[in-house]
């Protein structure tokens, strides 16, 4: 049996049954309230950890984005809920950023030849950043405001050239012709 069928063959019900349990278990020592959202989130977390597992044990990288951020999402209301960080402006704004940022990270990590998938990552990343220095006063965001508000654009191109530059690379894998060797007789 191979690692691929492996994966496949985790029982959904019982990664609920551990989400749920663990869920239990944190209200029991008094560290959350045990709500229906709070199971929701929990179930949140555990799915999207299993996307990204079976993602990478499969070799599939189509569901590696979606459960980063389902398992990220699910985090951040886990930890509003247990009264850790609050779900309000000063860190909601920069904490969606950041998420998405390190979804395209994780993506790019699946398989490193696509780089093209650093740009939109620093992009989303260097943003949550900004205005997190930004409310606490590290530096001003202003100045980054206008250059954002008018060149975003420019992330546009960086992003068209690289996906360019990939075909390209792949258009001329694909033509090179196979080496022969000359078996002499």
């Amino acid at each position: 049996m191979s690692h691929k069928t492996n994966l496949r063959r985790i029982p959904i019900l019982g990664i609920i049954l551990i989400a749920i349990g663990l869920l239990l278990l944190m209200d029991q020592i008094g560290m959350m309230n045990l709500t229906f959202w709070n199971v929701i989130t929990g179930i949140m977390i555990l799915y999207g950890a299993v996307l990204v597992v079976r993602s990478f044990g499969a070799g599939d990288r189509s569901k590696v984005f979606w459960g980063t951020m389902l398992f990220l999402f699910g985090l951040y209301l886990m930890l509003d809920s247990m009264r850790l960080i609050t779900t309000h402006y000063p860190v909601f704004v920069p904490a969606v950023f950041l998420i998405i940022g390190f979804s395209f990270l994780m993506m790019y990590s699946y398989n490193l030849r696509d780089w093209h998938l650093l740009i939109p990552t620093l992009f989303f990343i260097g943003i949550g950043f900004l205005i997190i220095g930004d409310e606490l006063s590290i530096f001003q965001v202003y100045r980054f405001e206008y250059y954002l508000i008018n060149f975003w654009p420019v992330l546009l191109i960086l992003f068209g050239l690289g996906l360019i530059a990939r075909a390209r690379r792949r258009r001329r894998i694909d033509s090179e012709p196979a080496v022969e060797k000359a078996v002499d007789n």
